[in-house]
């Protein structure tokens, strides 16, 4: 991993934890996308136009939400980074507090993909395996 990959991601999550989700320029437009089957009713995007729809779809049920990332670990050739997502329900106005994961694979300082998982321990594992 590279300086500029990391920087790059920590950019990402910049964004992302003022609930700012459309940091697209930072992904490759062919970036592959894939939540756990553990996420209800979203499962893969392929490239920014899929990442987007995705989540626009996926943000449409809450009336905030933001992502924390806490740390960050190179496994191989992708990033572990472990996150804390804060949410309010949109109809519900339920806060939300998750624990998660996000797998990164980067090229040339920019997001070729990314997994998400409920279960970090699991995202480590995989991350390990390939």
């Amino acid at each position: 991993m590279t300086t500029t990959d990391l920087e790059s991601l920590r950019s990402i999550y910049a964004a992302w934890s003022e609930g700012k989700f459309w940091t697209f320029e930072l992904f490759h437009y062919d970036v592959q996308t894939r939540w756990t089957t553990e996420v209800p009713d979203i499962e893969s995007a392929h490239g920014v136009e899929g990442l987007g729809e995705l989540f626009r779809e996926w943000t449409s049920a809450w009336q905030t939400c933001r992502i924390e990332a806490e740390e960050f670990h190179e496994v191989g050739d992708h990033v572990v980074v472990f996150v804390t997502m804060f949410a309010r329900g949109s109809g519900s106005a339920i806060d939300v507090k998750m624990k998660n994961a996000h797998v990164w694979t980067m090229r040339d300082g920019r997001a070729a993909a990314i997994r998400a998982y409920t279960d970090r321990e699991r995202a480590l594992r995989e991350a390990r395996d390939g």
